[in-house]
């Protein structure tokens, strides 16, 4: 069932062999390592309605295939949150019966960016959920969670795909893949396709910071964040601390950068000045380095 997906075989066992599937479940582990496309495999071998699961060839298969099963929903977030009358729609569809299916899934995609009262309001359907009701939610932060989500649904956890395995995936699909940064990717098939062709940002960041000394303040922060923006922020904040470890062997001034970064990374969680945060770690790098 999920032999076409590269990484996490542990978690292949665990779900293939499921036999009486929960009503909830969660998801957990780092971006971009599969865990939607572990989601929706498993929705469609439970969606399927016979024994042999799944066929591929009832009703309820053919229609999933085609995007056209009726009791398979994705939520998603909207405006970089997931809302509390998103799930509340959603909360007055769980009680209509399956009509070609005998479940209906519901897959809450990046569900840690739930609002606490969007969580709230799922509470009730998790606490009292009808038998024919399945929901997996997808995170990558567990902490965005509340506990009693947590406690309500059955844990999965996701691990980072091995270099081995990333090249596998990107040969597996024709494409090839910059070795060089292959801890930039840091196991994740999503931060690859992100980065993939924009490796020039990251090696200019890296001869700029490198070439700290000979740069005034100003001029090195106004080089370090000019391609800095709110879709690759949080990957390149990733790639600092792969820096600051790398260049912290031989200079151990790099190692007190890591923890701004880290402040820095939490802060873009939230609806942040992207611009203050980035402005403001080059320069406590600045003078923290020189």
């Amino acid at each position: 069932m999920f032999e076409n997906i590269v990484g996490n075989n542990k978690v292949k066992t665990i779900l293939s062999n499921i036999s009486n599937p929960s009503h909830a479940y969660i998801f957990l582990g780092s971006e971009g390592i599969g865990k939607f496309l572990f989601a929706k495999k498993f929705a469609y071998k439970w969606l399927c309605t016979s024994n042999n699961r799944p066929c591929g060839v009832c009703k309820a298969c053919i229609q999933f295939k085609s995007n056209n099963n009726m009791e398979f929903n994705v939520i998603e977030p909207l405006d970089g949150s997931i809302k509390v009358d998103q799930i509340r729609n959603f909360i007055k569809n769980v009680y209509e019966k399956p009509v070609e299916s005998y479940k209906k899934i519901y897959i809450i995609n990046d569900a840690d960016k739930m609002t606490d009262s969007a969580q709230n309001a799922l509470l009730k359907i998790l606490e009292e959920p009808p038998l024919y009701v399945m929901i997996i939610l997808v995170g990558s932060n567990e902490q965005a969670f509340l506990n009693t989500i947590k406690s309500r649904c059955i844990k999965i956890n996701f691990q980072e795909l091995s270099i081995k395995e990333l090249k596998q995936y990107f040969e597996n699909n024709g494409e090839t893949i910059n070795e060089k940064f292959l801890d930039i990717y840091q196991g994740s098939i999503g931060r690859a396709k992100k980065i993939s062709g924009q490796e020039g940002i990251y090696l200019e960041l890296e001869e700029c910071i490198l070439n700290i000394k000979n740069l005034n303040k100003v001029e090195f922060v106004k080089r370090c964040t000019k391609d800095i923006n709110k879709d690759n922020i949080k990957d390149i904040l990733e790639y600092l601390n792969i820096l600051m470890f790398k260049f912290g062997k031989d200079n151990l001034k790099y190692l007190e950068v890591i923890s701004e970064i880290n402040d820095a990374i939490k802060q873009c969680r939230f609806n942040c000045n992207m611009e203050m945060v980035s402005d403001n770690l080059f320069l406590n790098m600045y003078d923290a380095v020189l």
